[in-house]
């Protein structure tokens, strides 16, 4: 139903970057890979320094930037006024598209830049992470599963995926899915 909202809109209002882009997110969750590309290169051709879409391309784990893509990312970089966000996001594409040509030094410059800026504007504390993991360890016995036995959905097959970002969960849930 969603991509119908999203076909809809922008019938309406067919020059909307943002909006391709979200659209390519639901194509891809719903299947459809080839088609999410497509949206989310008609975002980026309706607003170049949109990084995130250069981003949810890369986030599509199979798809192989072209090298006029590298080449328009790198350029990007260098224009002073693209934001922070789009700024780490440039870095983490690129960071994937000279992985897959095989640049590994230059690909960890990208991850490194695109982390420092991602750090920056987070403020990740690992002392807190830490501290959240050990109460959490703490709470979750098997006692406290057990006396909860009878909640959640009836079916006997969910699956929850947990997990960090860019530790692999999402690769993990592709994995599932496809079986």
């Amino acid at each position: 139903e969603s991509l119908e909202i999203y076909a809809d809109v922008l019938a309406k209002h067919p020059d909307q970057a943002r909006i391709w882009m979200s659209y390519g997110h639901a194509l891809a969750t719903a299947g459809r890979p080839q088609n999410s590309v497509a949206a989310y290169r008609r975002g980026i051709a309706l607003n170049p320094t949109l990084g995130e879409a250069y981003y949810s391309l890369a986030n599509l784990k199979t798809f192989r930037f072209e090298e006029t893509e590298v080449q328009a990312m790198r350029a990007n970089l260098k224009i002073a006024d693209v934001s922070g966000g789009d700024r780490a996001h440039f870095h983490f594409a690129l960071g994937k598209a000279l992985e897959d040509a095989g640049s590994y030094a230059e690909s960890f410059e990208h991850y490194a830049a695109g982390n420092a800026l991602r750090h920056a504007r987070v403020g990740y504390d690992a002392a807190a992470t830490t501290d959240f993991v050990q109460r959490a360890k703490r709470l979750f016995k098997k006692e406290f599963f057990a006396s909860r036995e009878d909640f959640g959905a009836p079916a006997a097959d969910p699956i929850f995926i947990v997990g960090l970002p860019r530790a692999g969960s999402t690769l993990v849930e592709q994995i599932l899915a496809s079986h």
